[in-house]
């Protein structure tokens, strides 16, 4: 048998498997390309502007809103926040808030906020209304 003939028939081993790894590869590809789409339609949503409104809030322990987001590619702008709050955080006001996040922390299910600057932030305190009850005075033991 001649050389030729031998090294054609020794390289159809296994003739599916680099076919299963060019195949496997694009798959892959594909699949990181929708879900990099999906992510990026989820967050120039509504719902996630209602979401990131309704953490800000829980973490302030206030009630507020982002006005609508203007994305440039990872970077966010919005024109403001506005709150009210019932306890010692009675209002918040910001403006002209720029922030960028990126997705480092997608994998510890967070997200990670690479940047962020406010142009002007008002916040009003009203110490009367805080959370925490009252002291109480201790009683007194009795020595025995």
């Amino acid at each position: 048998m001649s050389r030729r003939g031998r090294r054609a028939q020794g390289s159809g081993n296994k003739p599916w498997l680099g076919k299963l790894v060019v195949a496997a590869g694009a798959t892959l590809l594909l699949v990181s390309g929708i879900g990099y789409m999906g992510l990026r339609a989820y967050l120039h949503s509504e719902g996630f502007r209602k979401f990131l409104s309704a953490e800000v809030s829980r973490a302030a322990k206030v009630k507020g809103f982002f006005a609508p987001f203007s994305w440039d590619g990872l970077a966010v702008e919005t024109a403001s926040f506005a709150a009210t709050g019932e306890g010692m955080v009675s209002e918040i006001k910001a403006d002209q808030i720029e922030t960028e996040i990126g997705f480092g922390g997608l994998g510890r299910g967070v997200w990670e906020i690479k940047a962020t600057r406010i142009n002007h932030l008002d916040i009003s305190l009203t110490p009367e209304k805080h959370d925490a009850p009252p002291p109480v005075q201790p009683e007194l033991r009795k020595q025995a």
